[in-house]
C-alpha cells in the first residue's frame, strides 16, 4: 500500500456504502449510516492530540512513514463532511477537517501556501 491508500479506500468505501445503503434503506437509515461512518473515521483515523488524521492504522507502518495524512487525501473528508452537513443542517462535520487542513498552512517565504 502506498501512503494515501487508506484515504482512497476510505473514500471508495464511503461512496459505495452510501450508494448501496441508500438503495436498500430509507432516508433515516441512510443518515444514521453516514453518522456511523463518520464516527468510525474519527475514532480510528483521527489523532485526538493533534487534530490531524493518521495516514494508516497499521502500527508497524506508522513508524516507517509519515504518521499523519498528506494534505490531498483530506479532500475526500472535506467532500464527505460537506455532504453530511447538507443532509443534516445544523451539524458540524466540516469544522474538524478544516482545522486539520489549517495546520498544513505555512506562511514562510517565498510564498505562503498549504504544504505537506
Amino acid at each position: 500500500m502506498n501512503k494515501n491508500t487508506v484515504f482512497i479506500r476510505l473514500k471508495l468505501v464511503l461512496v459505495i456504502s452510501l450508494c448501496a445503503f441508500y438503495n436498500v434503506a430509507g432516508a433515516q437509515d441512510y443518515k444514521a449510516h453516514i453518522k456511523d461512518l463518520n464516527t468510525a473515521i474519527n475514532t480510528r483515523l483521527k489523532d485526538t492530540r493533534s487534530g490531524l488524521y493518521f495516514e494508516t492504522t497499521d502500527t508497524a507502518k506508522k513508524e516507517k512513514q509519515n504518521l499523519h495524512s498528506w494534505l490531498w487525501p483530506l479532500c475526500a473528508l472535506v467532500q464527505a463532511a460537506n455532504e453530511m452537513e447538507v443532509l443534516q443542517p445544523g451539524s458540524v462535520y466540516l469544522k474538524p477537517v478544516s482545522l486539520a487542513i489549517d495546520q498544513y498552512y505555512n506562511d514562510s517565504p517565498p510564498v505562503p501556501a498549504y504544504q505537506d
